[in-house]
């Protein structure tokens, strides 16, 4: 693996251009990096090319900006490749062995539950709980009591809670009511 240095130089008109190094100068230059404050300091990105059968290694000088999005973007990658080794893919396709018969992996899987009907179930709820949340404040209390079977022993509370009548509440439930049925109308199944 060849690692080629890339640092910006001022050149002999004043301008100043990323220009290849030596790794000494690489190195002196990391050096005096250390010695300045967090603000002064000069940044590298490293980057790998493939030529044929070798691989190149580029070490960049980068603005700092650019320096924190491909920090940020490598640091997620090496995490998830740390964190993906523990893991085993299988592919659905896969050969599984069941009583001695050869089956696929996906023919083995338990299919007493419906695992999309449990997403759409669940990405439903949020999208109402979401919408809830933006109509009214007292809403989402509504819904969570419903869902508990506390529509009749509710209304107490609830008064209490938000400082109205009984009566207010019961008219919160029927445009609460309302709501949802127009809610589920919108939604496509």
């Amino acid at each position: 693996m060849k690692t080629t240095y890339l640092v910006n130089q001022e050149q002999p008109d004043g301008s100043v251009r990323l220009a290849v190094v030596f790794s000494a100068q690489w190195l002196s230059i990391t050096a005096a990096n250390r010695e300045l404050p967090p603000e002064q300091r000069r940044h590298f990105i490293v980057d790998y090319i493939a030529d044929g059968t070798d691989l190149d290694r580029m070490v960049i000088e980068a603005p700092t900006e650019e320096y924190r999005t491909w920090h940020r973007e490598h640091a997620a990658a090496q995490r998830n490749h740390k964190l993906g080794q523990k893991y085993q893919r299988l592919s659905m396709d896969a050969s599984a062995q069941a009583e001695n018969k050869a089956t696929l992996l996906h023919d083995s899987i338990a299919t007493d539950t419906q695992v999309e009907a449990m997403v759409c179930d669940r990405l439903l709820m949020e999208d109402l709980q979401d919408a809830l949340r933006a109509w009214k404040p007292w809403a989402t209390d509504l819904l969570e009591r419903y869902l508990r079977g506390e529509k009749r022993s509710c209304t107490t509370a609830l008064a209490a809670k938000y400082g109205v009548s009984p009566q207010v509440i019961r008219k919160y439930k029927r445009q609460f009511e309302e709501f949802i049925k127009n809610f589920l109308s919108d939604v496509s199944f």
